[in-house]
């Protein structure tokens, strides 16, 4: 193991393809079923991560063979993959102990820290929902047990601990913190807390279209605990996500208004019936993609569909609000090709359905 940690560390000529065309050469084989290298490699590794002794240094190797370039195999079966399987809070393949798990993140955050990165996502809550396990030694390890069951304690130690892995190396990359959006909330109260505290700090130096992903997220997840009666509220995380969506509200509404285009956007404001809701829904779009256009013309109503990912619905709901002076200019600017033709069409469209087939002989 030390052997080969120095040299995936330092001779990256072993690396080079004449150097495993030597050591594993090529077979025309069934491409589903031939045998790759890297899966010997890695059954390997998998074997000896079960021993305490040999486990960090396993961990380190597999994030410096993610690292190499080879011909990728036919299956999920990779470096990153195989740490994740190992180290998986609710299914561990390993007897190392929790220090140990927590000494091989810091050895890949040093050594291989976009690795690191890569592993983390998947050690997050819900983040890897199942697995089939890894290779388990035969000679090595006596009386290994059939099955690691892990305290609820222990779990919820390393999930928290990769949470807050996490956080500290998103603080300062917008990528990183939007890819925690979707665990967030499961990453617990501590981290949750540090996660808004560094949203609330950045965001500052963010433009709207930055911001715009965040605020969609914490708004509805704020909705959803205030109209959810099994919840019990926690006042202090209330209070800071509201500050958090303060400071990333777009000013721009170009972005604000995308939200009620959202598939999962819901008013839990609104009262009445389903369908009353619906049509309440319904007129908020309409509205909104109208405000647009008297605010900023045509031109950002297009992008504004284009952004959404449905133009032809965006311009039927424009042509719904238009008068007949609104849609002569737009028809001005069809035949000067300055609008596009099937846009117009489906704002034609969407104002016969509101003002009838009549309305169209008041164009000029």
């Amino acid at each position: 193991l030390n052997s080969l940690i120095s040299r995936l560390k330092g001779l990256k000529f072993v690396f080079e393809p004449i150097n495993y065309g030597v050591l594993f050469p090529k077979k025309n084989e069934n491409l589903l079923f031939s045998k790759h290298f890297i899966s010997s490699i890695l059954w390997s590794l998998e074997c000896l991560a079960w021993e305490e002794k040999y486990f960090v240094k396993c961990i380190r190797i597999l994030g410096q063979l993610s690292k190499l370039k080879y011909d990728k195999t036919n299956c999920s079966h990779t470096p990153i993959n195989s740490i994740i399987s190992i180290m998986l809070p609710w299914h561990l393949q390993t007897l190392a102990s929790k220090e140990k798990q927590k000494n091989a993140i810091k050895a890949l955050q040093i050594e291989s820290p976009d690795i690191a990165w890569c592993v983390i996502q998947g050690l997050l809550p819900y983040s890897t929902r199942s697995s089939s396990g890894t290779h388990k030694p035969r000679y090595i390890i006596n009386n290994l047990p059939k099955e690691i069951k892990p305290s609820n304690d222990d779990i919820l130690e390393l999930f928290q601990y990769y949470s807050q892995v996490a956080v500290g190396l998103a603080k300062n990359d917008y990528s990183k913190l939007c890819d925690l959006l979707s665990h967030y909330d499961n990453m617990g109260r501590e981290t949750v807390v540090e996660y808004l505290n560094v949203i609330i700090e950045q965001s500052s130096n963010w433009d709207d279209s930055k911001k715009y992903p965040f605020w969609k997220e914490f708004i509805n997840q704020k909705e959803l605990l205030i109209h959810d009666d099994s919840i019990t509220l926690d006042e202090f995380m209330v209070k800071l996500l509201d500050s958090a969506i303060e400071s990333i509200k777009p000013s721009d509404i170009r972005y604000l208004y995308r939200r009620v285009y959202e598939p999962r956007y819901f008013d839990y404001n609104d009262e009445g019936e389903f369908n009353t809701k619906w049509e309440a829904k319904r007129n908020k779009q309409e509205l909104a993609v109208y405000e647009i256009f008297i605010k900023y013309g045509i031109e950002s109503v297009v992008e504004f569909a284009k952004e959404v990912g449905n133009e032809a619905w965006i311009a039927q709901n424009l042509g719904k609000k238009l008068n007949s002076e609104e849609i002569t200019i737009l028809l001005k600017m069809c035949y000067d090709s300055k609008l596009d033709r099937t846009f117009f069409a489906s704002v034609i469209n969407g104002y016969i359905i509101a003002s009838g087939y009549e309305a169209i002989m008041q164009i000029e």
